[in-house]
């Protein structure tokens, strides 16, 4: 819109404000709306009706706010960046011709992605993760995770390392620093009637059978 008030003796008389209506102000540029301020006090950038207190629209999917610190090209951008209604966080880097990197997504439907740019999960993360404050000067592996307390795979207390309610199954070796022990005594099984090992190779120890140290038999 043509600006009530324009700069023209600047021969600028496209740049200026004008009253767009009752109550509200306007600041055009180059014959276009560029901000707009509401009766009721809401500040529309790139648009003339914001309905919130700031509102920031562009009419092209792209990243709408820059923060930096003082004249450093090493800020933060952010924006609905695609088609897809997802909010995105970009880290744009130093040089003459920075490079905006994505760093975080948050999807449409409330999903978040670290170091991606669609996340498909509740929680999607690129690289590795560490999860605790004990250890954070280790470095996680790649594509893998750290945790410095306890984990719980189905169950609803972990007291231990790794607690598995339920099935479990290790496509490889298991190798153990320590004793295999049952959680109960005289109660599982090691294999079944379809289910046998093997081999079994044993070192030159005792081999102790029964249900007690009172009843039993060594090999």
């Amino acid at each position: 819109s043509a600006p009530s008030y324009s700069f023209a003796s600047s021969g600028n008389s496209d740049n200026g404000m004008y009253l767009p209506s009752a109550n509200a102000l306007s600041f055009a540029t180059a014959g276009n709306d560029v901000l707009t301020i509401t009766a009721g006090g809401n500040v529309g950038i790139g648009t003339t009706s914001p309905e919130y207190q700031l509102t920031v629209k562009e009419e092209t999917a792209g990243k709408q706010i820059y923060l930096r610190q003082s004249a450093a090209d090493n800020g933060w951008l952010l924006g609905t960046a695609n088609a897809d209604g997802a909010l995105h966080f970009y880290r744009r880097g130093e040089g003459a011709s920075p490079t905006d990197n994505e760093r975080l997504t948050i999807s449409a439907g409330g999903n978040v992605g670290i170091g991606l740019t669609t996340a498909n999960s509740q929680l999607s993360i690129s690289n590795n993760a560490h999860i605790g404050s004990l250890y954070q000067g280790t470095v996680a592996p790649t594509n893998g995770l750290f945790v410095d307390g306890n984990v719980g795979i189905g169950a609803t207390t972990s007291s231990n390392k790794l607690d598995v309610w339920g099935n479990a199954k290790i496509a490889g070796s298991l190798t153990l620093d320590g004793n295999l022990l049952p959680a109960s005594d005289d109660t599982y099984d090691l294999g079944s009637n379809t289910a046998r090992w093997n081999n079994l190779y044993l070192g030159p120890a005792t081999m102790h059978i029964g249900t007690s140290t009172s009843d039993e038999y060594t090999i």
